[in-house]
This record gives C-alpha cells, structure tokens and sequence, in this order.
C-alpha cells in the first residue's frame, strides 16, 4: 500500500478560490434578474451556495475515501444502474423550456446527465485500467463499452440536452483514445458520434439554427444569434482591466441567463482581460496539476481515473469559453465551479474530491 499523503496543496487552493470566486461572480450576474424575478436579490447566490456546502461536504468525504473502492464491479455498476434510473427517470418529469433534464425534489433540482458525465469516467478509467493489465477485450466488454457510452448519450440526448450529449461522446472517445484502444472499435465509436451529431444537426431544426448562428450571428440574431451578439459585445466592453465588479451592462436583460453558461462574458466584461486570464489560467493548473496526479498515481485504475477527471473538467472549461467567444456553436455546458447550476457544482466538486485523494498516493510531492 502506497504511503498516503495530504491532498495536493496547489490544487486544493485551486479549486478553493474558483469555487469563491464562482460565488461572487453568480451574484454579480444574477442579482439584478433575482431581484426582478423572485423579489431577493440573493435567491440563486443561495441555492448556490446550498448546492455547494453538499459538494464541498462531498468532496472533503470523497477526498478521504480510498479511490480504489471506485473499482469494485459491484460499485461499478450501482453507479451506472442509478445513472441509468435518473436518466429514464427523468423523461417523465415536467418539461421546462421543452427539455427534460431536471428532476425537482421541492425547492431542489438535479440533473442527472451531470452524474453521467462522472460515472462514464469512472467506467472507461476501470476497463482501461484492465486492458493495461492484458484483461481486455473480452467477448462482453465492447458491448458493455457501447451500452454504457451510448445508452448515456442517447437518453440525454432525447432529452434534448445537445451539449451533454456530445461531451459525454467526445469524453469517452479521448479516453478510449488514450487508452490505446484499437482502431478498428475507435472507428465505430467515432462512427455512433457522427450519426448523432448529424441526427442533432440536420434532422433537429434547432441544430441547424445553432450552426447557422455560429457562422454569422447578426444574420440570425432572432433565430440563436442574439446571446452570441450580447456575449461578444460583453467580452469586447471589459477592455484590459474591466468595467469593475458588479458594474457590467450585458446582464441587464441583454444577455440571456448570463449567471449559466455565458458567465465567463461576463467576467470579462466585469474584470477585463485580466481576469478572464486569470480563470483561464486556474484551469490550467488544474490540468497541470491534474496531469501530474495521474502521470504518478500507484496504478493503472488510478492513472486514468485521475486522467478523465481532469479532462472532464478542463474540455467543459474550454467548451464554455470557446462558445463565449464564438469559436464554438452553443452547447449550453457550463463552466466547472463558476456557472450557476447546482448539478453542475455538486458533481465537479466530488470529482475533485476523487482526484484529491488520488493525489494522496501519489508518488510525486509538491513544495
């Protein structure tokens, strides 16, 4: 048994001032919309706040728990099955905006393709842990491959959740790729991708209007451009250093939900170039960091389910920017530890729980 350790200290403070700083930041995007909608100005700061003291509790529990009782195969599947449950589950709950994708426990909501996303990682890091090990393919593994991968996607994506859909997609595929899975089955995954994203695309109008959005959003600025419009217009106000905290405009009515997945134009419009580069510049500690925890974790399990957790994080990071920017179509992925969304924040934070006591068995130390 490895020695164990403390936590990675450069983390734990990374992910400590994120989560802060995602706290003020939703405040300041959503005071102005609480106010006018709920009559308290702090409504969705409080619910964030709840969602957070359950996952900073989770992750503290997650970061003392040995990872390796994640390997079990009964544990495994428990967490797809309930995975699984939710997300049938959840088809029948009420529409909201035309999606099902959340379901709602009184003043609570929670969206069960977030825990897909952390699930499906602890899934693909313990069969490629396996395969390291010469224990793979096996006659029933690349169904169970496809049932899970696929299953997950395609409940989320009836749904009509796009985004998490693909993300769930792409995530599996990078690690199926790194984990030196053979061509011929990235061939047919990458295939099942393609024909959702073409489904998504071309026979859901909505799909469409998204790509069309993206290529010229004055164009189709009542059709999806609009948010594109207000978000560039936020980003391009914040100057160097920004219009000061809580002095942004955009959020005003202009850009739609600004405290979800379009919070980081604000940021940048608030606290300027500077601190958008300064999140920008968080996350990637948190995948240097991230990297490092897995590149000396004691085995191979260890090794990729530090690796998917650190990539699930930073791509949605990097998702959420890019469709700030416009250099990607809308997906409607929020920003780990920043977005409003207590599905979201719960999920991260166990994540990173996991990760931080993966960090614990670590070969490398930190000064």
């Amino acid at each position: 048994m490895p020695k164990r350790f403390a936590p990675d200290p450069i983390l734990l403070l990374t992910i400590a001032l994120l989560f802060v700083f995602g706290l003020m930041m939703v405040y300041s995007a959503s005071g102005v919309y609480a106010d006018k909608t709920f009559g308290n100005s702090y409504f969705l700061l409080m619910k964030q706040l709840a969602a957070g003291f359950i996952g900073v509790v989770a992750m503290l529990f997650l970061s003392n728990l040995n990872y390796r009782i994640l390997r079990e195969k009964a544990v495994i599947y428990l967490l797809i099955g309930i995975t699984f449950i939710l997300l049938i589950a959840v088809l029948f709950a009420p529409a909201v905006n035309g999606a099902h994708r959340w379901l709602r426990f009184g003043a609570f909501s929670f969206q069960p393709s977030e825990l897909a996303k952390l699930v499906l990682v602890i899934f693909l890091a313990r069969r490629l842990a396996n395969k390291e090990k010469g224990e793979l393919p096996k006659r029933g593994d690349i169904p169970l491959l496809l049932f899970v991968l696929g299953g997950f996607s395609f409940l989320v994506i009836i749904e009509r959740d796009l985004g998490s859909s693909m993300f769930i997609l792409t995530l599996g595929l990078v690690l199926l790729f790194i984990g030196g899975m053979s061509f011929g089955y990235l061939v047919l995954f990458a295939a099942g991708t393609t024909f959702f994203f073409w489904y998504a695309v071309f026979i859901r109008h909505h799909g469409i209007m998204r790509v069309l959005a993206y290529l010229d959003p004055w164009s189709y600025s009542r059709q999806g451009g609009w948010q594109i419009i207000q978000s560039l217009t936020a980003i391009g106000s914040g100057g160097i250093f920004g219009v000061g905290f809580g002095q942004g405009e955009q959020k005003l009515f202009f850009l739609p939900k600004p405290y979800t997945d379009f919070i980081f134009s604000v940021i940048s419009e608030e606290l300027g170039f500077i601190g958008a580069s300064a999140v920008i510049a968080a996350f990637i500690i948190i995948l240097i960091r991230g990297l490092k925890v897995s590149f000396n974790a004691p085995d191979p399990f260890g090794r990729y389910l530090a690796l998917g957790i650190t990539l699930m994080i930073v791509i949605q990071a990097l998702i959420n920017i890019s469709v700030a920017l416009n250099i990607l179509p809308t997906k409607g992925i929020p920003l780990p530890l920043i977005s409003y969304g207590g599905s979201s924040l719960l999920i991260t934070l166990s994540a990173l729980g996991i990760l931080l006591n993966i960090s614990r068995y670590s070969s490398f130390r930190v000064g």
